[in-house]
């Protein structure tokens, strides 16, 4: 090992063995029963030191079993693990934050969402993905008003993210929505929907959702004007033939139950 070839080759060979071994977890977790996968990955896991970004992954892999196995205990334990993994960056961190507070309160333990979400937003004041979490529970709570503040601030620090800014947007339409908002609720998926710095195919998610909200106060015309726009904005061949699929399906499915024949 004078030249360090010995130690490059065996890490090299040792990185190749590890891809193998999550590439295997997630075969398994593919194939097996959720139980028996969960049980291959803890023994991989006890076996065999990985770095920090390999346990996450297997770690993520083991998260989504433990969810089809509907134990919110194990996963509440597993997600405390990977939270405690330090080479996490701060994105994934706030997401796996994300996913507890909501598993605590879809678990009944509200209150204690709460504290975890205001530790957090301590730390990271201007996280969009928390900022969307307090949002959410605060909807929950039919704390409207709150809930489109905390919206406007995940909207705000999420200008650079399209992805996630969508459903922030639709989030904060659907509040405005319920308190009888209507204007302000179509006005906000219309500024998403017009920005041409977002992608076609989430202005068009956009506009769907807000031919949704039309067509839930019988203005069926104007929501069928809106779901044409949504087709004519994605010029992709396979895009624009998805979206026509979804409005079709959304019309031939709403339109029946409204009694609407387009006149």
């Amino acid at each position: 090992d004078e030249l360090g070839l010995r130690t490059k080759w065996n890490g090299q060979a040792e990185s190749e063995l590890k891809k193998m071994m999550l590439a295997d977890m997630l075969m398994v977790s593919r194939i097996e029963r959720p139980q028996k996968a969960v049980e291959f990955i803890d023994e991989v896991l006890a076996a065999v030191k990985f770095d920090d970004e390999q346990r996450f992954e297997a770690l993520q892999i083991k998260l989504s079993l433990l969810r089809q196995l509907k134990d919110p205990a194990a996963v509440d334990a597993l997600l405390e693990e990977v939270l405690a993994i330090e080479g996490l960056t701060d994105q994934s961190r706030q997401q796996l934050v994300v996913k507890r507070l909501y598993l605590l309160a879809g678990a009944g333990q509200k209150q204690q969402a709460y504290d975890s979400l205001t530790s957090f937003l301590a730390q990271f004041p201007t996280s969009p993905w928390l900022l969307l979490a307090k949002g959410n529970l605060l909807v929950t709570d039919k704390k409207f008003e709150p809930a489109i503040k905390a919206f406007d601030a995940a909207i705000a620090s999420a200008q650079s993210q399209p992805d996630l800014l969508i459903d922030i947007v639709g989030a904060k339409a659907d509040a405005h929505f319920a308190i009888k908002d209507e204007v302000a609720a179509l006005q906000v998926l219309d500024n998403f929907a017009e920005d041409t710095r977002n992608p076609e195919e989430l202005r068009a998610e956009a506009l769907l959702h807000k031919a949704m909200l039309m067509r839930e106060t019988g203005r069926t015309r104007q929501a069928r004007l809106a779901e044409n726009r949504a087709v004519e904005l994605t010029e992709a061949a396979e895009q624009r033939a998805e979206t026509q699929q979804i409005v079709d399906q959304l019309r031939s499915r709403l339109d029946e139950q409204s009694g609407w024949d387009g006149s």
